[in-house]
C-alpha cells in the first residue's frame, strides 16, 4: 500500500528526495494515513553534514 501511494505521488509531482507514508489497519484493511512529503526539521542539527547530504539530494531534482 505504501509503495502504490508513493507511486501516485511521483506520477504526479515527480520524485521525491523525502517521504514517509503511514499507514493504518492491516492485510486487505491497510490503509494510508498520511503522505508526508515535507519534514520541516530533518533533524539536520542532530548529524553533522546532514544540510550539505540534504542539498546534494535536492540538486537533481530542481533539474527535473
Amino acid at each position: 500500500v505504501a509503495a502504490a501511494a508513493l507511486a501516485t505521488v511521483t506520477a504526479r509531482f515527480g520524485p521525491t528526495a523525502y517521504a514517509r507514508i503511514d499507514l493504518v489497519g492491516a492485510g486487505e484493511k491497510t490503509r494510508v494515513l498520511e503522505a508526508e512529503l515535507v519534514e520541516p526539521s530533518l533533524f539536520l542539527r542532530t548529524a553533522g553534514g546532514a544540510a550539505e547530504r540534504l542539498a546534494a539530494a535536492l540538486r537533481p531534482l530542481r533539474h527535473q
